[in-house]
């Protein structure tokens, strides 16, 4: 991830201006930041950012495991919204920068705002960002919002949100049921989604934004989020785009598999019901809830097609799984949506220090065999159909493979293609379920930059490999001193394509390479730096590939969708 902006940054005011001020009807008024930039040039190019904006009540005592209550009046007004609110609790992954003051309240939004639009008649198209982190980890306040607003030269509004994680956001279970007015279970955190979706609705015109033009837009378990507000009837109607990175993996859980988890949780901690559970410090409802390495089930879910924590198919919230429920044609078909994903998604998992012992770089034949068949589940006759279809006779690889062995980078294309999974292969059955099923507008990308830097030797980050999540930096245009000139160009034009899509539901930009709808001929936009061959159009991406795993993809047989309860099936008349 790119460099967070430091808070002593934002609280220096461009050109000496007095601090932005808002005033929310209903809740009283905001007392916000400029964000200082030395290459922003007049005050017109100030972007004001108001932070830790609390959206719902802090979900603490009996408010744990409940859809979330909004907030009401700020009890201080004005409020001091020039530093970040807490972030959700989640185990800290070592060598790491902690995530902030962790806290069950947690519940906060920001606003990045033009300094011109506060107080302005017209009104900016709305991007909401929705961080990633497997449903385990992540904050709002790992993204900085400014670059995006100035790329779109003062055009957007953008918003980061915070959302309950882990246990405390998607814990499912029968016994939690009479919790929700509606019998929802283990919807928590996509609930917190809604809420902070519905409140920037409501209130982002105080803000310059327009409440009628809002795109969510999110990475990893983020763009999982994104596809689940496509699925989820009660999103419908709170956002006009969708954006979706590196998302496609079946990011939901069966409520059998919930109840264990539950069951679970409820031994380790030594409880009996849930009102014992109720009663659990925040602290040790963690430690136990995450046992396992949080790479382990990413690394898993390929064969598996789950993660330890997510969305639950409830039978209210959530009906199946949500990539079996667009193949059904049954999600939001009046939004465009514009999806992809990075070339070598599962790289930036498999060379994680934790996954390194099972997945050396030095990986051979034979150990890639048992993890082919004991981990991924391929049966014995598949082994070497999957062998051949990925040798590098039939299959490109980078020219340098990092001190990798061709087994590692076999293994980890495999592993990254597979349907459903992070990557293009996932992204293009997402992509021709959407078409198929008569959404106005697909378009689908290929992130393929491979960094200029070649960072120290065990980190994801690689100059041959292009793995989950880097595509990021340049996405949000979360610029800092690291990156080369191409790479600064590079962010400035992907953030372009991606501001021009909010604004105007298509990517495409006068004067720029045309990215074309996705259609029959498999057609997406690579972005990568001019050195590596720039913004092109490629045809039949991993065709090959893409059309075996579909054919023998899991969890995506045409079987009848799941019926909802009967106190759901009155929901939705």
């Amino acid at each position: 991830m790119a460099t967070v902006v430091l808070m002593a940054v934002l609280l220096v005011g461009v050109a000496a201006a007095a601090n932005p001020t808002v005033k929310v009807p209903g809740l009283g008024s905001l007392l916000g930041a400029y964000v200082n930039d030395s290459k922003a040039v007049g005050a017109d190019m100030g972007v004001a950012a108001f932070l830790g904006i609390p959206y719902a009540k802090a979900p603490v005592g009996d408010l744990r495991w409940r859809p979330p209550q909004a907030n009401g009046p700020w009890k201080e007004s004005p409020r001091d919204a020039r530093t970040w609110g807490n972030t959700c609790f989640q185990l800290q992954i070592p060598g790491m920068p902690p995530v902030g003051n962790m806290s069950e309240d947690c519940l906060f939004l920001n606003v990045y705002t033009p300094s011109g639009a506060l107080g302005a008649k017209k009104k900016l198209p709305v991007m909401l960002w929705i961080h990633g982190g497997a449903y385990t980890m992540g904050a709002s306040n790992e993204y900085n919002g400014e670059g995006l607003v100035r790329v779109s030269e003062s055009s957007l509004v953008v918003v980061t949100i915070n959302y309950r994680l882990n246990v405390f956001g998607f814990l499912g279970s029968e016994a939690l049921r009479s919790r929700s007015p509606d019998g929802s279970v283990g919807n928590y955190g996509i609930q917190d989604q809604r809420m902070a979706i519905a409140w920037v609705r409501k209130h982002i015109t105080d803000f310059g934004g327009d409440a009628a033009q809002i795109t969510i837009f999110g990475e990893s378990a983020g763009g999982s989020s994104v596809i689940n507000h496509l699925t989820q009837r009660a999103s419908f109607g709170l956002y006009s785009k969708a954006i979706v990175q590196s998302g496609t993996y079946q990011g939901a859980i069966p409520l059998e598999s919930a109840e264990d988890s539950y069951a679970d949780v409820l031994r380790k901690v030594g409880c009996r019901d849930l009102q014992c559970l109720l009663g659990v410090a925040n602290e040790n409802l963690l430690n136990v809830s995450s046992s396992a390495p949080v790479f382990e089930p990413l690394l898993r879910m390929s064969a598996k097609g789950l993660l330890s924590w997510g969305p639950v198919i409830d039978g209210v919230s959530l009906m199946d799984l949500p990539l079996r429920l667009i193949a059904h044609g049954s999600y939001n078909k009046e939004v465009p949506v514009m999806l992809g994903s990075c070339r070598d998604e599962m790289a930036m998992m498999m060379v994680m220090p934790m996954v390194q012992g099972m997945l050396p770089s030095d990986l051979d034949e034979l150990r890639e065999g048992v993890y082919l068949g004991d981990v991924l589940g391929l049966q014995p006759t598949q082994v070497p159909e999957v062998k051949a279809l990925y040798d590098p006779s039939n299959y490109s690889y980078p020219k340098n493979l990092n001190g990798f062995s061709q087994n590692w980078w076999t293994l980890m294309r495999i592993i990254t293609d597979q349907v459903p999974s992070l990557g293009h292969c996932g992204a293009r059955f997402l992509a021709e379920s959407l078409t198929a099923g008569g959404s106005p507008a697909v378009f689908v990308y290929l992130f393929a930059h491979a960094e200029d830097a070649a960072p120290p030797p065990g980190t994801w980050h690689n100059n041959s490999m292009v793995g989950h999540g880097a595509d990021v930096e340049y996405t949000m245009a979360l610029t800092d001193e690291s990156m080369s000139a191409s790479e600064l160009r590079l962010a400035h034009e992907v953030a372009g394509y991606w501001a021009s899509f909010a604004m105007t539901g298509s990517p495409n930009i006068q004067g720029r390479a045309h990215w074309p709808k996705y259609g029959p001929s498999d057609a997406l936009m690579a972005l990568q730096t001019a050195e590596e061959g720039g913004f092109q159009v490629v045809r039949e991406y991993r065709r090959a590939a893409c059309d075996y795993w579909a054919a023998h993809g899991q969890w995506l047989t045409p079987e009848p969708l799941l019926q909802p309860t009967a106190q759901a099936a009155t929901l939705l008349v």
